[in-house]
């Protein structure tokens, strides 16, 4: 807004209202701007108002018209609307139900972000996009009905309602966007229609209650952290169908198995990764806390970043000879991994991989590795280290302005005899009490 430009054009029985076309106005507040608490109570929006000798048609509620408005406890819509704007609402604590008129065409983003007194809200069948976090932090949102209109649930829509327990997609809906129905945790069950194509990032991830869920013939793309975290899952189904996924013991491969795509939490015991994998997707068995071994096969070429994070009952781990690099936080807050083989053909391990793993009391780094990432072994209580590397391996550091570590502990360091003088010189290496040759 220009300096000298008003946020409203005029004022009537206290709503703010801009002149946005010929004979339209959105609806906005005194001072244009997040948070005015220009408004409180309860509020009547008319359909028509005049100003002037002029009347006007009220078509839109203009971005941020009522956002920090906390004191707000209801208002009531026109028919006239089309429109709401970004962030409408954002932060009406106080707002506890909303019906949404048929009329309606576009719910911006942000729209009704950290309403958490919200408990219903009515969407008709003339909505055909929710925007991004339209209902982002609505803690108290119990249940909402999604028309049959809408043909795409946007990124965040529903992140962290935390009192959501069904939700009913229609079967206009083609995708799921990228952290929809994150951190729902009261979410119990959820059916995925037969007319979604695509399944973003982290679509469901957090939510603790989910049990099981099965996957339509429909579904052709699913991102990374589909289920991560989701602690009760016991099993992922896929319709037979389908052609571009499957299902064994209820773990979420792609259809020729190469792909491990997510393994449920609740699973518990051994798992043995069949021979078929050679990727193991991010987050693929991200907070499987049941977990206490798992058997990775010399098929697997890649681990996806996060693989095995928060793994806490992993206790020990082999990193085959096909593996060549480790990726950022791949086993991260394996808490009770005591033992770790990592192969001779590993080149690199990266940023925080195996950080906050507290069980690890020694490590030998073969010398086939020529890069470490900075708190590769971060809060982990390594007392010696054997580094089998004749060069120093090389400390790959996240933001070059900073000092990095690898270790939080230092305290002896085992290395080649003839490599002894280049580790104490080393900037990170050298940090370490006690610096000795190998013994043969």
């Amino acid at each position: 807004m220009a300096e000298n430009e008003k946020a409203y054009d005029f004022e009537v029985d206290g709503i703010y209202y801009k002149i946005i076309g010929d004979g339209c106005v959105a609806v906005t507040n005194e001072i244009g701007a997040w948070k005015a608490k220009s408004y409180s109570g309860d509020v009547v929006i008319p359909g028509e108002v005049s100003y002037e000798g002029v009347d006007y048609q009220v078509t839109e509620i203009g971005e941020r018209a009522f956002a920090g408005c906390e004191s707000l406890t209801s208002v009531e819509i026109p028919n006239s609307l089309t429109f709401i704007d970004e962030g409408a609402f954002d932060g009406c604590k106080g707002l506890t139900s909303v019906v949404i008129p048929n009329g309606v065409t576009e719910i911006g983003d942000s729209v009704f972000l950290d309403c958490r007194g919200l408990v219903s809200v009515v969407i008709p069948n003339s909505v055909t996009k929710i925007g991004a976090g339209a209902f982002c932090d609505c803690s108290r949102l119990a249940s909402v009905e999604i028309p049959n209109s809408v043909t795409e649930i946007d990124y965040e829509t529903f992140y962290d309602c935390a009192s959501l327990t069904t939700v009913v997609i229609p079967d206009s809906v083609t995708k799921i966007g990228v952290g929809a129905f994150s951190d729902c945790e009261s979410l119990t069950s959820v059916v995925i229609p037969n007319s979604v194509k695509e399944i973003g990032e982290g679509a469901f991830s957090r939510c603790e209650n989910l049990t099981s869920v099965m996957i339509p013939e429909s579904v052709i793309k699913i991102e990374d952290g589909l289920f991560d975290d989701c602690t009760r899952l016991k099993r992922i189904l896929v319709d037979s169908n389908n052609p571009a996924y499957c299902d064994e013991e209820g773990v979420l491969f792609s259809k020729d198995k190469k792909q491990l795509i997510a393994f449920p939490n609740a699973k518990f015991g051994e798992y043995k990764i069949p021979d078929s994998v050679t990727k193991i997707s991010k987050w693929a068995f991200s907070g499987s806390t049941r977990l206490k071994q798992v058997t990775i096969p010399d098929s697997v070429t890649e681990i996806g970043d996060s693989a095995f994070y928060g793994c806490t009952r992993l206790t020990s781990l082999v990193i085959p000879n096909s593996i060549t690099a480790i990726s950022d936080r791949a086993f991260a807050y394996c808490t009770g991994l005591t033992m770790l083989s990592i192969s001779s053909n590993v080149m690199k391990i990266g940023i925080c991989t195996f950080s906050n793993c507290i069980g690890l009391v020694s490590l030998v780094i073969p010398d086939s590795v020529k890069e470490i990432g900075e708190l590769a072994f971060y809060c982990c209580e390594i007392k010696e280290v054997t580094c089998k590397a004749v060069v120093p391996p090389r400390v790959i550091r996240d933001n070059e302005k900073y000092s990095s570590e690898i270790f939080t502990v230092k305290e002896r360091l085992y290395v080649p005899k003839e490599s002894v003088e280049a580790y104490r010189e080393h900037e990170e290496w050298g940090q370490f009490k006690e610096i000795l040759p190998i013994e043969e």
